[in-house]
């Protein structure tokens, strides 16, 4: 997905979001995110604060559905990756309910 004009692109704090959201939650769904390293061998959670850069690069201020592990790169044999669908939560107080990592 193309990133957004400056002004449009989110500002502030992105909410990674570990657990599932509930079926009533209201939000709108911006597109995929996703984030990866070329070598190395930290944990996936090294790279949330690069995930929430692209999601507020597509307007987005949270992130959900995480996926990620760790592959083998030309660097590496254990460079992790991880990726999420990035949405946008007019209410951002309901996040607060669920264990979310702010970036």
């Amino acid at each position: 997905m193309p990133d957004l004009p400056i002004i449009q692109q989110t500002k502030g704090r992105v909410y990674i979001i570990k657990s599932d959201l509930p079926d009533n939650f209201k939000y709108t769904e911006v597109g995929k995110v996703k984030a990866n390293a070329r070598y190395g061998y930290d944990s996936v959670v090294t790279l949330y604060p690069l995930l929430a850069d692209e999601a507020r690069k597509i307007g987005a201020n949270a992130v959900i559905d995480l996926y990620g592990g760790h592959t083998v790169t030309a660097f590496s044999w254990g460079a992790p990756y991880t990726g999420g669908t990035a949405i946008k939560v007019e209410d951002i107080e309901q996040l607060k309910q669920y264990h979310v990592e702010v970036y």
